[in-house]
């Protein structure tokens, strides 16, 4: 089975390190398991392919054929920074306490630069965490470009990190997972890839405020629509949401195969307006 799940999601494009979140919604969904994430523990029992032992069967699978090239991060997510019209994948690394966070074109690592967040140790430099940015690049940015790069850093971080703490929440997981591809098709740039980067900006969305309303004891209804998922959101507690997010975000399914042609702006703006709506909605389910 796990053969078959690995080849379909190679099939559509997924990279090894990011199957194996991907194969365990892919078969708890399927098979109606509804399975925990367990991704440590040691052997599963003999025989036995129901819960916390079937997830770790599932990640062991995985572990077990591809080792070193799955590289997992634990950290909250990745988003994609727009700078100079070109887009950039950002990593967030994984925050225990207090870090303060800046932007050095120079320096690695050091305390300097334009400072973001409180002059506190850890210092991380947002620049090392943006993937394959050229060091000539690196050192090219203005001081306007360097704050507009450290104030978009700090914005997704936070709406990330929220999203992180409720992820064992009704579909929470699945919204992290939808984030992710919709990354991994802006990183593709391609006219049919962008059309599925701004559908799983719609499925994160649109999962996000689903479990909102789940959460506070009410059934949502099966829509694609953000607007009527909002409006009930609403009618159960949600705080008001940035009303220009869900049109930036809204989408036909036929986007899916190509029938709709979006650019590269277009694709990034449903990226980032779906961080912001899952961010702020995450942050009130927080406990």
């Amino acid at each position: 089975m796990m053969r078959t799940v690995d080849d379909y999601l190679r099939e559509h494009g997924a990279q090894p390190a990011q199957r194996p979140l991907r194969a365990f919604l892919e078969v708890s969904r399927a098979l109606n398991l509804g399975l925990r994430m367990v991704t440590t523990g040691g052997e599963p029992e003999p025989g036995v392919f129901v819960g916390d032992d079937m997830s770790l069967r599932l990640f062991n699978w995985y572990a077990q054929n591809y080792d070193s090239k799955l590289k997992m991060d634990f950290g909250p997510g990745r988003v994609v920074l727009m700078i100079r019209s070109e887009p950039w994948v950002v990593q967030y690394p994984m925050v225990l306490g207090t870090v303060r966070f800046i932007v050095d074109t120079i320096q690695t690592q050091q305390q300097g630069g334009t400072g973001i967040g409180k002059p506190e140790v850890p210092v991380v430099n947002i620049l090392d965490l943006i993937n394959k940015l050229p060091p000539k690049v690196r050192r090219s940015f203005s001081e306007q470009e360097q704050r507009q790069i450290g104030t978009a850093f700090i914005e997704g971080f936070l709406h990330m990190q929220a999203l992180s703490t409720v992820l064992p929440k009704g579909m929470c997981q699945e919204v992290l997972c939808d984030l992710d591809i919709a990354v991994e098709h802006i990183e593709s740039n391609s006219s049919h890839h962008l059309g599925l980067s701004k559908w799983s900006s719609l499925q994160a969305a649109e999962k996000c405020l689903k479990t909102f309303i789940s959460e506070q004891g009410s059934n949502y209804p099966r829509t694609h629509d953000l607007e009527k998922l909002a409006t009930q959101a609403y009618l159960v507690g949600l705080k008001k949401i940035n009303s220009k997010w869900i049109p930036l975000i809204q989408c036909n399914p036929s986007i899916r195969y190509g029938a709709v042609s979006i650019d590269l702006q277009d694709a990034h703006a449903a990226h980032w307006a779906s961080v912001c709506l899952v961010g702020t909605t995450a942050k009130q389910m927080q406990p």
